[in-house]
């Protein structure tokens, strides 16, 4: 559904806010070029698939150093899922390579396709010499419902100077994803927020590679806000999916940032 295109800048305060659309945005510029309109001309920009793998991935290395769970020079298979795309991103000695491979993600209310999961992550595990993997976004839900030892949401975790129990779990314990078959014999994660040792919540995102403190993601099923040095969602908005550009202008055009504000954090948010 449309809108009637609002003046540009009407409400706003200061430079316009950082948006990028992703997930089943990417399929549809037109659909984005609405959105933009719906937004007075505020620019909405499409974030490859590419440059989403690459920078949410960074962001989890760097979470995983920090708090003591991998070396500076680890060798990991990172895996980001959404509910429009996966994507998952080799990284060797500490560094990303650039071996970064696709698959469909986890739509709300359907089931996924698992035949390009096992090949997104297969290839990846043949010709990389991979010791661990970590997983976070939509296929943390699928593990949780199934019962699967999912850390902890919100839960800490550091392991400095070898204190503290080891969080990795074999892969074994994530077969019930089925697409996870060919990881059976490595060291595991499955994340979703994490709590720093200085208190703030993390949690995978875009964030350090963008110029903003803040940031707003519109999802292929989701609207977020989301802080930029930690990936806090401050509020967020279930959408129904890329057709309602209305309900997606109207989520955005609610957050504090949009209009060069500070961002509220809200304490109940929607998943």
């Amino acid at each position: 559904m449309g809108c009637t295109s609002s003046s540009p800048g009407v409400g706003r305060k200061n430079a316009d806010p950082t948006i990028y659309a992703s997930g089943t945005w990417r399929d549809n510029p037109d659909a984005v070029a609405a959105l933009t309109k719906c937004l007075g001309g505020v620019k909405v920009e499409i974030l490859s698939q590419q440059l989403e793998a690459r920078f949410e991935a960074e962001s989890v290395l760097k979470m995983l150093i920090f708090n003591g769970l991998a070396h500076e020079d680890a060798d990991l298979l990172l895996i980001g899922t959404g509910r429009g795309s996966c994507q998952a991103t080799v990284c060797l000695k500490g560094r990303l390579v650039g071996a970064t491979t696709f698959a469909s993600g986890y739509p709300k209310g359907k089931e996924p396709s698992i035949e390009d999961k096992k090949r997104m992550v297969s290839e990846l595990v043949k010709d990389f010499p991979i010791k661990g993997v970590v997983v976070w976004g939509a296929a943390y839900y699928v593990a949780k419902e199934s019962d699967l030892p999912v850390w902890e949401d919100k839960g800490a975790l550091m392991l400095r100077n070898g204190f503290g129990a080891s969080p990795w779990r074999s892969g074994t314990d994530f077969n019930k994803l089925l697409w996870t078959k060919s990881l059976e014999y490595l060291p595991m994660l499955v994340i979703r927020n994490i709590t720093m040792k200085d208190g703030s919540i993390w949690k995978a995102n875009w964030g350090e590679m963008l110029q903003a403190d803040f940031y707003i993601d519109v999802g292929s099923g989701k609207v977020a806000e989301i802080s930029t040095r930690t990936g806090e969602q401050y509020q967020n908005v279930i959408i129904e999916g890329i057709g309602n550009i209305r309900q997606a202008a109207k989520a955005i055009k609610g957050f504090p940032t949009f209009v060069g504000g500070e961002p509220v954090r809200k304490p109940e948010q929607q998943e």
